[in-house]
């Protein structure tokens, strides 16, 4: 039987500004742009606000969420995602794309992590994805999806894609 323990929202996100200025710190030696696609379908001008507080002296583009969903289609035009332990990132890695993950959010069961893939993986690291937060970590990844080929990533992720991710288009399968 496991046992949980009550964080905050405070301790759920805290480690994410930390990951996003390692991020941010990357992109800006690449001299590579940021594009954050929102979460919030309202308030999206406090979702900015909040980045803007991160990001204090990058450029970014914020892409806000539309009550429409189409920020998934809007991962489309990308070729490299990363994010934090996100559905939506296992969308974009079942759409097709080359996608990175940060596991490093606090869980609420006490003992126990949350990686990457749970529970089919109980790996902290990986070829895209780490519970580290640290630039050693940041760059390997960033490094690697910048710099693997589609068909190599593919390969690497083979196992993880077939076992966590099914992408049916239009939902065929369902009508």
């Amino acid at each position: 039987k496991k046992k949980f323990r009550n964080i905050t929202i405070f301790d759920f996100y805290k480690n994410d500004e930390e990951v996003l200025n390692l991020i941010l710190k990357y992109l800006k030696n690449k001299n590579i742009s940021l594009d954050i696609i929102g979460v919030m379908k309202k308030d999206q001008f406090k979702e900015k606000e909040y980045f803007k507080k991160i990001c204090k002296n990058h450029k970014f583009n914020f892409i806000p969420n539309n009550y429409d969903d189409m920020s998934y289609k809007v991962l489309d035009n990308y070729k490299n995602i990363i994010g934090i332990d996100s559905t939506m990132l296992y969308d974009a890695l079942a759409r097709g794309r080359k996608v990175g993950f940060f596991s490093v959010r606090e869980t609420s069961f006490i003992g126990h992590q949350v990686y990457f893939g749970y529970p089919y993986n109980n790996k902290p690291i990986g070829v895209c994805w780490t519970n580290r937060k640290n630039f050693n970590e940041v760059k390997r990844i960033l490094d690697y999806l910048l710099n693997s080929s589609f068909s190599n990533y593919k390969r690497d992720m083979k196992d993880y894609i077939f076992n966590l991710t099914y992408y049916d288009n239009n939902n065929s399968k369902f009508s």
